[in-house]
């Protein structure tokens, strides 16, 4: 999926970023930490609507992807893209996750963090 098309996809997303108390799902600022805590909330084997229900608890929106990339998955068939955004008067914290799936079941989750600065 080119850039620009998930740059679309995320200007879309933000418009429907959930607010969610910070304190109760905190993620890291890192990307490899942040994928941990999600793989150990959204494990290998969980069934993909257990999966979408649990990244919502924890203020993600997710849409489904039929064909892209993501990160260093240069061509992926279909999966579940899934963003959340924390904003402070300076920054704005981005956490993005791809929930690779076989059979409506998690094969993988892969996730990245951003901060962008005011």
């Amino acid at each position: 999926m080119p850039r620009l098309t998930l740059f679309a996809l995320g200007l879309a997303l933000s418009c429907a970023t959930a607010s969610v108390p910070a304190a109760r799902y905190a993620l890291p600022a890192e990307s490899a930490a942040a994928e941990q805590i999600l793989k150990s909330q959204v494990p290998t084997g969980m069934s993909l609507p257990d999966a979408l229900a649990t990244m919502e608890k924890m203020g993600f929106v997710c849409v489904h992807v039929a064909a892209g990339g993501f990160a260093d998955l240069a061509s992926l068939n279909e999966f579940e893209f899934c963003e959340r955004k924390v904003a402070s008067l300076r920054t704005v914290d981005w956490w993005q996750a791809a929930l690779l799936h076989e059979q409506g079941r998690i094969a993988e989750v892969r996730a990245l963090f951003d901060r962008v600065v005011r």
